[in-house]
């Protein structure tokens, strides 16, 4: 996208280093139909849709964080905060597989699990 100055001139927009990371993370999101697709319908229409989707991601070794936020039923941001965070770290260290962050999908339901365990 290019804007024009009062003196006719062409100038490109300037972006910050955040906005370029913003623009390269939904770039990565859009190119992944599956994830398109959770962030088109960001609200299931039934539970068997949802049953579905848990479903498929249960089937994987490993998960992307928007799948690991749908299965932990937490926002992809708190994963990420929380993966950020250097006094409490997240249970389960992620690898990265072509680029994106994975988490191993056992290690995640079992971290979590054990955590759980006790709390009602």
């Amino acid at each position: 996208m290019t804007t024009e100055s009062k003196n006719g001139n062409v100038q490109e927009p300037q972006f910050s280093e955040d906005d370029v990371k913003i623009l390269h993370t939904l770039a990565k999101i859009l190119n992944n139909p599956k994830v398109l697709e959770a962030v088109l319908n960001s609200r299931y229409s039934n539970t068997s849709e949802l049953s579905e989707r848990i479903q498929d991601i249960r089937s994987k070794e490993f998960i992307s964080v928007a799948e690991s936020a749908l299965l932990l039923d937490v926002s992809p941001k708190t994963i990420y905060s929380s993966l950020k965070n250097k006094k409490r770290p997240f249970p389960v260290k992620p690898q990265r597989i072509g680029g994106c962050i994975r988490f191993h999908r056992r290690s995640l339901e079992a971290a979590f699990s054990n955590s759980r365990k006790g709390v009602k």
